[in-house]
């Protein structure tokens, strides 16, 4: 079953700055939110990864949102906290993609993050 925004449920939103290379790092951070059963929608947009995620953070219901960029940085964002991600990579792997979408869903089912150290 598929994760992905169900009409009307509330769910975290995942906006992209499309570029080739994207979809192994998306594809993690999907499957982060969905270990933690927690429902999403992507977008597409263009802008720097702090106008990216809080523009999605903003946008999402759970005001949680994820961003990514075209030089592959991601961070996770919350519509409360202006100051920046709560967590961000540079050149991120597709392991850090993935905690990211791991503590997005920890982030709305308020469970403590994970650091990279600490994942599997």
């Amino acid at each position: 079953m598929s994760r992905q925004e169900q009409q009307g449920k509330p769910y975290v939103k995942i906006l992209y700055d499309a570029s080739p290379g994207l979809e192994n790092h998306l594809a993690e951070i999907q499957a982060g939110l969905e270990e933690q059963s927690v429902p999403w929608n992507l977008g597409e947009s263009s802008g720097t990864i702090v106008q990216l995620g809080t523009h999605a953070s903003r946008e999402s219901p759970l005001r949680v949102g994820v961003a990514i960029d075209n030089n592959l940085n991601i961070g996770l964002f919350h519509a409360q906290i202006r100051n920046g991600p709560l967590l961000h990579f540079e050149q991120a792997s597709t392991r850090q993609a993935r905690v990211i979408g791991e503590n997005a869903g920890r982030l709305v089912k308020r469970t403590p993050l994970i650091s990279i150290d600490n994942s599997r």
